[in-house]
C-alpha cells in the first residue's frame, strides 16, 4: 500500500508487456519476461530491507505542488538504489542460469537492466521488457517501441501532477549526462565509424552485400555509441560527485549540487554507467572498443578522483593530457580499429588496412589533440571561482581569463588553418 500500487500504472504495463511479448516471440519469453517477473520482487525487498536512498521517480499526493514552487528540492522517490542492485542480481541469475545466457553477456545485459530500473520511473515495467528483448532479438525496435509507449503514456494518459515530476526527473538527468559532451561522442563516433566503413575492403563480390552488410555496420556502431555513451556520462558523473563543494559555486543548477539528485543515487548512475559500458564493450564489442572505454575511463577517474596520485585536474599539463589523450587519440584510433576489427569477425580471410596507415585517422588524430588541449583550457574559464575557493590551480585560475582565450584562440586557428591547407592539398 506505501507504493500507491493503485495509482501506478505498473499492473497495466505487465500485462501490455506479457502480451506483446508472447505474440511477437513466444520462444524467446523467458529471457524477455524473466527480469521483470524476477527483478521487481527482488527489487522490492532488498529495498525494503536496505533502502534509504532515493533512487527512481515516483509521486505522491501534493508533491507536485511543492515541486512547481520549489524547483530544486529532493525529487519524490520511493524506489531505492539497493533495490536496483536486487534487480540486476536477480536478473543476472535467471538470464544465466534459467535461459543459459553466458555469464559475461547475462552481467552486461543485467547492468543495463539496472539503468533502467534507475531512470525510468513508472515506465519501468514497459521498459525492461523493451531492452530484454532488444537483446534477444538483436533488434533495437522493441526499445523504439518502448520509447513510444513511455512518451504517449506520459504526453496523454499520465495525470498533470505525474508530467510535472516526469519533466523535471527528466531534465535533471539531462543535466547530469551534461548533453555537450553526449553529442560530440555521438558524432565522433559517427564520423569515424564512417571513416573506417569507406576504407574497408570491398567484398560486395563474395558476400553478395554492399561491402560487408548494412546490418553489421549498424551493429557494430550501435554496440559503439552505448558503451561510450554509458562511459561518457560514467566520467562526467563521477567530476560531479567529487566535485560538490566547487559545482555549487560554478554550477549550482547540475542536479547533485542543487540537491535534486541524493547523493547515494547520483553514485548508483555512476557505477551503474561505468558497468554497463565496460560489460557492454566486453560482451557484444570487440577488444579495441573494450580497450577504448576501459582507458577512457581510467584517465576520467584519475582526473577527478582523490588522492596523493589522484585528481589530475589540480594540474594543467595532466588535465590537458587527460582529455586530448581520450578526444584525440582514444576515440579516433579506437573506434576505427573497432570496426576494422567487426569487419574481421565477418570476413576472416580479408584484412583491414591497419589504422595508422589511414592519413585521415592521424590527421584526425593531429587535428583533435590540437582542440582537446584548448577544450581542456577553455573548459576551466568559467569555473575560476569555485576552483581558485577549492585550491585547483588550473591555468585559467593562474593566468587568468583573458590570458586564457587568447591561447586557445590562437591554437584553435592554428589548427583550422593547418586543417585547411591540408584538404586543399589532397
Amino acid at each position: 500500500p506505501d507504493d500507491g500500487i493503485g495509482n501506478n500504472p505498473g499492473i497495466f504495463f505487465y500485462q501490455l508487456a506479457t502480451f506483446a511479448t508472447f505474440y511477437h516471440c513466444p520462444e524467446r519469453a523467458a529471457a524477455v519476461l524473466g527480469p521483470m517477473y524476477f527483478g521487481d520482487p527482488a527489487a522490492a525487498i532488498v529495498g525494503r530491507l536496505l533502502g534509504t536512498t532515493s533512487a527512481c521517480f515516483q509521486l505522491r499526493p501534493g508533491d507536485a505542488h511543492a515541486l512547481r514552487h520549489a524547483p530544486r528540492q529532493p525529487l519524490p522517490a520511493t524506489k531505492t538504489a539497493e533495490g536496483a542492485l536486487g534487480f540486476t542480481a536477480a536478473s543476472l541469475a535467471w538470464l544465466w542460469l534459467a535461459c543459459a545466457m553466458p555469464p559475461l553477456p547475462a552481467a552486461a545485459v543485467a547492468a543495463t537492466l539496472a539503468y533502467v530500473e534507475l531512470t525510468s520511473g513508472w515506465v519501468d515495467n514497459v521498459m525492461v521488457v523493451a531492452v530484454s528483448a532488444a537483446f534477444a532479438e538483436s533488434s533495437i525496435v522493441p526499445v523504439l517501441l518502448g520509447v513510444g509507449i513511455s512518451i504517449f503514456y506520459y504526453s496523454i494518459i499520465a495525470p498533470a501532477e505525474q508530467r510535472t515530476v516526469v519533466l523535471q526527473a527528466v531534465k535533471a538527468y539531462w543535466e547530469f549526462l551534461r548533453p555537450h559532451t553526449i553529442i560530440g561522442t555521438l558524432l565522433s563516433i559517427g564520423v569515424m565509424s564512417t571513416v573506417a566503413v569507406f576504407s574497408l575492403p570491398d567484398v560486395s563480390a563474395e558476400s553478395g552485400d554492399h561491402g560487408w552488410g548494412h546490418t553489421t555496420v549498424f551493429g557494430a556502431v550501435t554496440v559503439a555509441w552505448f558503451a561510450a555513451l554509458h562511459m561518457n556520462v560514467y566520467i562526467v558523473g563521477l567530476n560531479q560527485m567529487f566535485d560538490i563543494p566547487i559545482d555549487l559555486i560554478n554550477k549550482p543548477y547540475l542536479p547533485v549540487a542543487s540537491g535534486e539528485f541524493p547523493v547515494p543515487y547520483g553514485w548508483a548512475l555512476v557505477v551503474t554507467h561505468g558497468c554497463a559500458s565496460v560489460l557492454t564493450a566486453w560482451a557484444f564489442g570487440t577488444p579495441a572498443l573494450l580497450w577504448t572505454v576501459v582507458v577512457s575511463g581510467t584517465l576520467g577517474t584519475v582526473y577527478s578522483m582523490p588522492g596523493s596520485l589522484m585528481r589530475w585536474k589540480r594540474f594543467p599539463t595532466l588535465a590537458a593530457m587527460c582529455i586530448f589523450v581520450i578526444r584525440g587519440i582514444v576515440v579516433q584510433v579506437g573506434f576505427v580499429e573497432h570496426i576494422n576489427q567487426a569487419f574481421v569477425r565477418r570476413h576472416p580471410d580479408v584484412l583491414p588496412p591497419d589504422v595508422l596507415d589511414n592519413e585521415i585517422v592521424v590527421f584526425s588524430v593531429l587535428f583533435f589533440v590540437a582542440m582537446g588541449v584548448a577544450i581542456a583550457l577553455f573548459k576551466d574559464i568559467p569555473d575560476i571561482a569555485g576552483d581558485a575557493t577549492a585550491g585547483v590551480e588550473t591555468l585559467a585560475v593562474r593566468l587568468g581569463a583573458r590570458q586564457v582565450v587568447r591561447l586557445c584562440t590562437t591554437l584553435m586557428l592554428l589548427a583550422y588553418f593547418v586543417a585547411a591547407f591540408y584538404w586543399l592539398g589532397r
